[in-house]
């Protein structure tokens, strides 16, 4: 699976046994071995949208602070950082604002609806913009689970 190399095309709906499911059509670009076959469960890894410099808002879902009623000029802001003066300091992991998005994220267990000769057709979301490089790595977890029953 390390010769594998796949191109994010495009998302979609089909119908299989009358639900509406959501699968992603990716675009093979190198395969060398017969890996990919339907049914198979792949793991991806793939590097998520870049959402820029993001405040505690959109970045971890903070509730937004009151609009009226001696609010002024602190609607959008995160409230308090730390306490008094005895730590002194801010704890380390304090949800702060920074840049959001564009990390490289593994999703796990991907089956593989259908296969033709230079496209595949996947269950689910796939993250990241089109055209965005996707690397299958091999599902060793269930190789290893069927060895120990």
């Amino acid at each position: 699976m390390n010769n594998i190399i796949l191109k994010k095309d495009k998302s979609t709906h089909i119908f299989i046994k009358g639900k509406l499911i959501h699968a992603t059509i990716l675009q093979i670009i190198n395969n060398n071995s017969s890996v990919l076959t339907i049914g198979t469960k792949i793991n991806i890894r793939c590097k998520s949208k870049g959402k820029g410099f993001c405040g505690v808002i959109k970045r971890y879902k903070f509730k937004s602070n009151r609009q009226s009623h001696g609010n002024s000029k602190a609607h959008h802001k995160p409230g308090s950082i730390g306490m008094c003066q005895d730590p002194g300091r801010v704890f380390k992991g304090k949800k702060m604002p920074g840049h959001s998005g564009q990390s490289y994220t593994l999703l796990k267990n991907i089956i593989i609806l259908k296969t033709t000769q230079n496209t595949l057709l996947v269950k689910g979301c796939i993250p990241g913009s089109k055209n965005t490089l996707i690397k299958p790595i091999h599902n060793a977890y269930y190789t290893t689970q069927t060895n120990k029953t």
